[in-house]
């Protein structure tokens, strides 16, 4: 029974009796299936298998942010799908709270049109009386409890199910039921406009009950195949459809010609072909006094090292500088020993470098658009060709080979009209780019979170906790036992290796990015080594066995998977093997090892000294042991609650690598004529600032993205 609204609330709010009511709170309550975290009423839209109508209504928050889309449904659990939403609340659908209620009518109404026998019986199971969701928080979409019979509250999703239940007792709708999407602005689902929801019969509805439910994840994007609207993606609002600009709808030019360079190929008719000698001039050894160090030579050009009045970085600035070269602004600088990996540019600045390097002054139009050039695919392999010998492991560049180098010269606006389609499709690229290295970022939070819970209080929330007397590990479970490291597990040091030529070991790296995934030490293609009998101390590394730095990035750990082996090292490493082989498994110590570098339990204290982990210091460190059997109950929970972000850390990895490759193509086949983007660069709107030098190496794909997410962890106040 409702009664009249509450006058100290708006005319919104309700007022219901829990005795006349059909009230639900929990999913396994006798209207529990009603609730949007109720399981068991599998959905599908656009050919999308979609576990629960929350995870369909969370999605909906992202038509924008497909990534964003496909882990919320990717989640298991209702739960888990609102909590994977919650770090990108605030980049929500600008109308979302317009909207909200339309897509949760529209969603309810995907749950009864694909299940209907039982959501219709359980709605009409609820007679005439009000639906409401209590809740404790929420009295938007349910009711608050203000004493053991009354519930207030606006109570929006119990009015919706209140309306849908009607629909269904009138015979306005009945199965098969079809649902047609919304009339509202992106709605989209991957990317995709959401198609009409054919609603599924009688025998459609046992077959699913029957069959075990599978999650079904959209696939990633096919980022090359997408790559076509790539410059301006198709669904942008922001830009005319009729201005819709990617490598599949450039054209080649009219016209061509031979180049009589073998690997450039055939050139627009109207370009030039000219050797790089032709264009290129020494430059003047005299030094000015005030004039910079420029440091390496990257995608944008020369960069300052430091300062020579003010070396603020404390960046190393020889005393002899006699020997220096100076840099114009707009010169060629080369790297004589790594021009054949592309270490090359034009400088934005003038400035001094170390004589490693050639500096040539370089007669061309627009240096934005000779920076693309030499730094494009096609340019670093005729580099690589012009390089000769070896010195130090590395090629020298020939300067006979480097002045023979065509360089293609397209007409002075017509480079200024690449470098310009260049530099928006790079902005472009790059804010994709930053969209998935954000996401990685959040994924990666959510899974240490993930370890760092069940490694601190293991599987079962209602457990006693102790102190642990450990600062960085706070409280544990009662019945776990904390103890130093030295009474559970031996320890051995391996020495760091000179200069001498060994061979016969297998040479173990430092335990870089590139050589430890996920707790496994990567030795494919690594150097063999040798080692004196006696000169060395050696170790033999078995199945099982922790590897934990001493230096450097100080407790990172990894876990030896590969056969019995002899190995030396590249740096200190310590290895650790447990005193009783029944007493502890690997992968739970690894886990608190992540979680301890991470709350920085291996640091001196002082930002003035290099951590350094010595074998007394690691044996002295206390961590926490549970009893074996729930060590490996963590580990297996750790694994299976962490799968799915890592499948989806990998789908955007992949995706990065799929971006960087299509820019490295279109770079290449833009700035040697194979595609015309005269037309698709006047086409562009104005930029509202001076464009910035191309970035375009993959160097800077590398930034930074820690904090990135500082911002999107709150939540809506009203959800």
């Amino acid at each position: 029974m409702i009664s009249p609204p509450d006058n100290r609330r708006d005319s919104r709010f309700r007022t219901y009796d829990r005795m006349e009511s059909a009230v639900f709170l929990r999913t396994t309550e006798e209207f529990g299936g009603l609730s949007n975290m109720a399981g068991g009423f599998p959905l599908q839209v656009n050919a999308v298998r979609i576990l629960t109508s929350e995870a369909l209504y969370q999605a909906c928050r992202f038509p924008h942010m497909p990534e964003v889309q496909r882990l919320i449904i990717a989640q298991a659990s209702p739960m888990t799908a609102k909590m994977k939403s919650k770090p990108y609340r605030r980049e929500s659908r600008p109308d979302w709270n317009q909207v909200r209620v339309k897509i949760m009518r529209w969603c309810l109404r995907v749950k009864l049109a694909q299940n209907w026998t039982r959501f219709s019986e359980l709605l009409l199971s609820t007679g005439s009386r009000p639906i409401v969701e209590a809740s404790r928080k929420d009295d938007f979409w349910g009711a608050n409890p203000v004493d053991d019979r009354t519930l207030v509250g606006i109570n929006v999703l119990g009015r919706l199910l209140m309306e849908l239940r009607e629909e269904v007792r009138s015979g306005a709708l009945a199965a098969p039921m079809h649902v047609d999407p919304l009339s509202i602005p992106e709605f989209l689902l991957d990317g995709h406009p959401i198609q009409p929801v054919i609603g599924r019969g009688e025998s459609d509805y046992r077959k699913s009950v029957q069959r075990p439910e599978r999650r079904v994840i959209a696939s990633p994007p096919r980022v090359i195949a997408k790559q076509i609207s790539m410059v301006y993606p198709a669904q942008s609002s922001a830009i005319p459809e009729s201005q819709a600009i990617g490598k599949a709808s450039l054209k080649p030019y009219p016209s061509y010609k031979a180049s009589s360079a073998p690997l450039l190929g055939d050139i627009p008719a109207h370009w030039e072909v000219r050797s790089l000698g032709s264009l290129t001039s020494s430059v003047s050894q005299r030094r000015g006094s005030d004039l910079p160090l420029l440091s390496v030579v990257r995608e944008k050009g020369v960069i300052p090292r430091s300062s020579m009045r003010d070396d603020e970085n404390h960046n190393f600035i020889p005393d002899d500088l006699s020997n220096y070269k100076v840099v114009r602004a707009g010169s060629l600088v080369i790297n004589k020993m790594k021009a054949w990996q592309g270490s090359l540019g034009i400088a934005p600045i003038a400035g001094i470098v170390s004589p490693a390097y050639y500096v040539f002054d370089f007669s061309i139009d627009d240096r934005h658009f000779g920076q693309a050039l030499l730094r494009s695919r096609l340019y670093v392999e005729l580099f690589a060709r012009a390089s000769d010998g070896v010195r130090i492991g590395q090629w020298d560049l020939s300067l006979q080979g480097m002045k023979r180098i065509p360089v293609v010269i397209p007409p002075p606006a017509e480079q200024t009209a690449i470098v310009r389609f260049l530099n928006h499709a790079d902005r472009r690229i790059q804010r994709y780019i930053r969209a998935k290295k954000k996401l990685i970022a959040l994924l990666n939070e959510q899974k240490q979170a993930i370890i760092h819970r069940a490694v601190t209080r293991g599987l079962y929330p209602a457990v006693r906790l102790k102190p642990s007397g450990v600062e960085w590990l706070g409280e544990v479970p009662e019945h776990w036992e904390v103890m130093a490291l030295r009474l559970r597990y031996r320890q051995s040091l391996g020495k760091m290796l000179d200069s001498k030529r060994i061979t016969g070991l297998l040479l173990l790296p430092y335990l870089r990015n590139t050589d430890v995934q996920w707790g496994r030490i990567n030795t494919t293609d690594l150097p063999a080594m040798d080692v004196s009998p006696g000169e060395y101390e050696r170790y033999t590394v078995t199945p099982g066995d922790l590897l934990v730095c001493e230096g450097g990035e100080v407790g990172r750990c990894a876990i030896w998977i590969g056969d019995l082996t002899i190995c030396a090292f590249q740096k200190a490493l310590h290895r650790l093997r447990p005193l009783s082989n029944d007493r502890d498994t690997a992968r739970f110590l690894f886990y608190v090892f992540r979680l301890a570098t991470d709350r920085d339990a291996f640091s001196d204290g002082h930002e003035s000294t290099i951590a350094h982990l010595t074998g007394e210091k690691l044996r002295a460190h206390r961590f926490p042991f549970p009893p074996r059997a729930e060590q490996e109950a963590i580990v297996a929970h750790i694994k299976e609650a962490t799968s799915s972000i890592e499948d989806a850390e990998g789908a955007a990895l992949r995706e990065i690598a799929l971006l960087a490759e299509y820019r490295t193509r279109l770079i290449a086949d833009v700035v040697t004529g194979k595609l015309d983007v005269r037309e698709a660069a006047a086409k562009l709107p104005e930029e509202l600032e001076e464009p910035e030098p191309l970035d375009m190496t993959e160097a800077d794909d590398e930034e930074d993205v820690e904090g990135l997410d500082a911002e999107a962890g709150a939540e809506e106040a009203t959800e």
